[in-house]
């Protein structure tokens, strides 16, 4: 009993020593007289009531921070003892154990609620500090010993009983008073051009001061905020009635020695003195700097290690130099060569043709190492690829890849990913002076790279072509562009990608190459335009075991070199359609016949235009080859046969019709195990809304490239199929025709001189002399 008196009465001595200093006291009032008895009774009332206060606080020996607390059993928000890092005192602090996880320890509190006037001093850092639940509380100056050495701040600002969410920040670098040294965790209050925690020596009204063009999320205030007849502290959207500011220790990951989270990949110092540290993750296996993002990419992938997108630390030419690396985009390595910002002054444009522009500021406005671009080039190749983009303008990325070991020169490049192709013929030095780089033959701006003058912006990727024939550029603000070597297949030896049909020459000196694959042929057979021609070429020189898999092939009519999916097993197919609706819910526009070309593994795919009247890859009326198409269910269970039908005659009316017919009943079924009622009348371009290209005369059956669904499904033998694909082939007549409507013998439409075509056949002629009569006779 003795004790608890002790502890009650030092409690009470402790509430008093903390109380905000006395106000004056007021004129005198009215009085309510209470009894001896009474009086006697409410003051006992009051002495258990502080003791009760009391022990809540639990004790916290050893304790630091309200993290430390976190970690106790039984944790809960509320007061707490802790003892300071610096060794100066112990300290009873608030602690927030249920927001985000908890751990908060509140630095700072201002309250007008009951005294619309309470405002400190001019630049005062602390109020009540050994109150935590003063209407004016701070404990600013005590911030560090609330952070783990070499960890950075966490900070919480909220404006209690407002309704505003609360803000959240982390420090992006462990200093301690930066302007913009705060990464935005979770800050629905942005609008103010808010930059970060920091004292501003022009305005110091507040000790610390959230926003940078104002003094929304102000801390420590020293005069009200008065906004349309309101007034109060600072908050987001106007004068609030009370604000609060918070901290929390950050726990680094067991890599680091400092960090500004605390994941691995949040480090600012490593642990291991011999780990090296690249963009805020230390690499163990590392001994040295990589020469490329690739290499530093390649050296995390092996260390089973992840890295992020960011500035990096390499050596170029025995040189060390700091890089952005993007570490994302398309498999990430990609390293930035140019950066080119617009800001509406001549300050970020060129003075001429620059190349090397602020190379230690990968970060800079207008950056550029174009200079330096051999040193990107992985030891055992030879080519780069490009990656052209757009920052914040929702453009798509550009990427190309070279076909041969030149930089500058225009036809150099295949496309990889090109949503805007308009008239590209590749990076080039420009014609005019208008930029270092273009992209575009026709139009000077298109595609440029650090560019030297602007109307209103940078040149963007679209033209924009106006009814009287002039030609304008969509501008955009930031332009960039990257770069990455291309390493080889282990079956290359050169290449022009890294997959085993992007093959130049071959690893195997007695191997070659026939659609960029490596076989045992006696010399390289080159690019054809189909898979079928391909095939025929490499049975011809014995080779019979031909995979399945995406070939190189090169458009006639452009000479690109473009990727496309070859059955190889069932005959040399080649894909010209696929839409897997399981993973690709877009749908084909009315009149679109190419999607996605050069990604033949694409859930949307089209070459369809390969098979038009124009351009058609499969069909030749000049060798009366026909054509062949196969449609296919991939995956059903309903429909897993598929139908193949041939040309019945060869002639113009091809895909898209562009003859006087549009119902082209030009094809003969050769397996058709699902015909739909109202019977097959070949390909043709759709007179319905449903789709571009529809396989029957009476309905919508065999429907492909579909605008809309019907049923929320692909119309196949009957509507609901997920996965449609449709196969092309050009056919060879048997060696007995010369023209033919199939390969077979029987096929023949035409012979060579001497045969002649008797019932589909060519077949020889033998003549009998008499004296009487000539017999001719044909076997």
């Amino acid at each position: 009993m003795a004790t608890t008196q002790r502890r009650a009465t030092a409690a009470a001595a402790a509430a008093e020593a903390a109380a905000p200093a006395a106000a004056p006291a007021p004129a005198p009032k009215a009085r309510v007289t209470m009894s001896t008895s009474a009086s006697t009774r409410l003051q006992k009332l009051a002495v258990v009531v502080v003791a009760l206060i009391v022990f809540a606080v639990p004790a916290a020996t050893g304790l630091e921070t309200c993290s430390d607390v976190l970690a106790t059993p039984n944790a809960s928000s509320g007061l707490y003892n802790v003892s300071l890092r610096d060794g100066s005192r112990a300290l009873t602090v608030m602690c927030d154990m249920e927001y985000d996880g908890g751990g908060w320890t509140r630095l700072f509190h201002h309250s007008l609620v009951n005294d619309s006037n309470l405002f400190p001093q001019q630049g005062q850092q602390d109020a009540n500090i050994d109150n935590p639940t003063a209407d004016l509380y701070s404990i600013v100056s005590l911030r560090d010993n609330f952070r783990a050495a070499g960890a950075a701040f966490e900070l919480l600002l909220r404006w209690p009983n407002s309704g505003l969410p609360p803000q959240q920040w982390r420090q992006s670098d462990i200093t301690d008073e930066p302007a913009s040294f705060i990464e935005l965790i979770s800050a629905p209050h942005t609008q103010k051009g808010f930059i970060g925690l920091y004292q501003r020596a022009s305005e110091p009204q507040s000790y610390l001061i959230g926003a940078q063009f104002s003094w929304a999320y102000a801390v420590m205030q020293s005069i009200p905020i008065v906004l349309n007849g309101a007034e109060g502290l600072f908050g987001p959207g106007g004068p609030v009635p009370v604000a609060e500011l918070w901290t929390r220790e950050l726990k680094c990951d067991s890599m680091c020695a400092g960090c500004t989270g605390t994941t691995a990949q949040d480090c600012v110092a490593c642990a291991d003195p011999a780990a090296l540290l690249i963009n805020s993750t230390c690499i163990t296996t590392n001994t040295s700097f990589a020469m490329s993002c690739e290499a530093l990419l390649e050296a995390a992938e092996a260390a089973g290690e992840s890295v992020s997108s960011g500035v990096y630390t390499i050596v170029v030419d025995d040189k060390v130099l700091d890089v952005y690396c993007d570490m994302d985009t398309v498999g990430g390595g990609w390293t930035r060569l140019t950066r080119q910002a617009y800001d509406g002054t001549s300050d970020t444009l060129l003075q001429g043709k620059e190349t090397s522009i602020n190379p230690d500021d990968p970060q800079a406005s207008v950056y550029s190492i174009v200079d330096l671009r051999a040193s990107f080039l992985a030891p055992n190749t030879t080519l780069f690829e490009f990656l052209l983009r757009w920052p914040g303008s929702g453009l798509q990325a550009q990427r190309w890849r070279q076909t041969d070991i030149e930089f500058d020169a225009p036809t150099t490049l295949v496309p990889i990913d090109l949503p805007y192709p308009t008239d590209f013929v590749g990076l080039r030095t420009s014609r005019s002076f208008a930029a270092v780089f273009d992209a575009d033959v026709s139009d000077d701006l298109a595609f440029a790279v650090l560019q030297s003058r602007a109307f209103g912006g940078l040149a963007g990727p679209k033209v924009l072509r106006r009814s009287d024939g002039s030609v304008s550029v969509e501008r955009v603000d930031t332009v960039e562009l990257l770069v990455r070597s291309i390493s080889c297949h282990p079956s290359c030896s050169l290449c022009f990608g890294p997959k085993v049909h992007e093959c130049v020459t071959c690893a195997d000196a007695n191997q070659h190459t026939s659609g960029g694959r490596c076989f045992d042929i006696p010399t390289d057979f080159g690019l054809d335009a189909t898979c079928d021609a391909t095939l025929r070429k490499l049975n011809a020189a014995n080779v019979t075991a031909v995979p399945d898999g995406t070939y190189m092939m090169r458009a006639p009519a452009t000479g690109f070199k473009v990727p496309v999916y070859c059955a190889m097993g069932d005959g040399g197919w080649t894909r010209v359609f696929h839409h897997d609706i399981r993973t690709e819910t877009h749908l084909a526009e009315p009149g679109q016949f190419d999607i996605n070309v050069g990604v033949p593994d694409a859930p949307l795919y089209s070459i369809m235009s390969t098979l038009g009247a124009e351009n058609n890859l499969f069909e030749n009326p000049t060798a009366g080859t026909p054509m062949e198409l196969k449609l296919m269910w991939p995956n059903s269970t309903t429909y897993p046969l598929p139908h193949i039908w041939r040309q019945s005659f060869v002639r113009c009316t091809k895909i898209p019709v562009v003859c006087s017919s549009f119902q082209p009943n030009y094809y003969r079924g050769i397996e058709t195990p699902y015909i739909a009622t109202g019977g097959f009348s070949g390909l043709r371009t759709s007179n319905f809304d449903e789709a571009v290209f529809v396989a029957s005369g009476t309905s919508l059956a065999y429907a492909m490239m579909q605008t809309t669904l019907v049923g929320d499904a692909l119309i196949g033998p009957t509507i609901g199929e997920q996965e449609v694909s449709l196969f092309a082939r050009g056919m060879a007549c048997h060696p007995t025709c010369e023209r033919c409507l199939g390969p077979e013998p029987t096929d023949c439409t035409a012979c060579a001189f001497p045969l002649e075509l008797s019932s589909g056949q060519c077949l020889a002629t033998t003549t009998t002399t008499t004296t009487a009569t000539t017999t001719t006779t044909t076997t």
